[in-house]
């Protein structure tokens, strides 16, 4: 596989431990694994797809082993919207459009809170839009990128924290994730008779990403750089030079959230404390 080595599309000292591959390779190389192993029923699989980094990612190795549904989930002139768009020409696949509306958002967020009984905005805006995946999905299997901006550095917070300190944020939201996250998800999907995959939470990934130096998933002047990395080499540059955008606000689901609590002359906190002790 040909390397490209011009710029920033590098990584410091690209090397792997047996000095053969490069860490954007060896990426390439356990999700491919993963997938396969994900694929081998032979059953068709869904994505959930924003056309951003751990999205195409997903999706461009899936090729290999079928064909994908992917799903975009958000408002009309979203970025996710957009973005899916443009990688799914990239990728030369079909797109499930979804619009989020302000009475789907509400709809899903009554939802959300009646069966978790969580008042976080936060969570319920970004567990909008892959709940509402889920219910489109074609197929019984969706697949996600979850797990990517832990392991990999893509929250905006991880920028400028020492090594120590990125690492001890980076394990507490590695925790959360799989503490509460995922199970909450899990649950959810089971209820629609659905399933969840996250190549990138398989444990040979987030093994292999674990004994890396720190300096490779620390933050610098972009994240995600190994993910960016493998895009590249994967021929996928437009879209490994995306900037990092939360779900909530790529789909344009908090947006909608604080339309809907303005409309009841509300806060969306107050709001989602309303809907968790009325249950309605």
């Amino acid at each position: 596989m040909t390397r490209e080595r011009r710029g920033e599309d590098t990584l410091p000292d690209e090397v792997t431990n047996d000095g053969s591959i490069t860490p954007s390779e060896r990426l390439i190389g356990l999700l491919r694994t993963e997938i396969a192993r994900i694929s081998s029923g032979g059953a068709p699989l869904s994505i959930s797809f924003s056309g951003g980094l751990d999205s195409t990612l997903i999706a461009k190795l899936s090729l290999e082993f079928g064909d994908p549904e992917c799903i975009v989930v958000g408002s009309c002139g979203s970025t996710d919207i957009v973005n899916a768009r443009k990688a799914a020409d990239l990728l030369g696949v079909d797109l499930k459009e979804v619009e989020l509306t302000e009475d789907l958002v509400n709809a899903e967020m009554q939802e959300i809170v009646s069966f978790s009984g969580t008042k976080d905005p936060v969570f319920i805006s970004f567990e909008i839009p892959l709940a509402v995946a889920l219910r489109e999905s074609s197929n019984s299997t969706l697949l996600t990128g979850q797990g990517a901006d832990e392991l990999f550095g893509g929250y905006a917070k991880y920028l400028h924290l020492s090594e120590r300190e990125f690492r001890t944020i980076q394990e507490s939201d590695l925790e959360k994730l799989i503490g509460i996250t995922i199970p909450f998800e899990d649950c959810y999907a089971l209820r629609l008779r659905k399933k969840i995959e996250r190549p990138f939470m398989s444990q040979s990934v987030a093994s292999w990403v674990r004994s890396l130096d720190v300096r490779m998933i620390t933050p610098g002047a972009d994240n995600k750089r190994l993910i960016r990395s493998a895009l590249i080499e994967l021929g996928l540059r437009d879209v490994a030079s995306l900037p990092k955008k939360a779900a909530q606000y790529g789909s344009g689901t908090m947006n909608l959230m604080k339309k809907i609590a303005k409309s009841k002359k509300r806060s969306v906190k107050s709001l989602v404390e309303e809907l968790a002790v009325s249950g309605k």
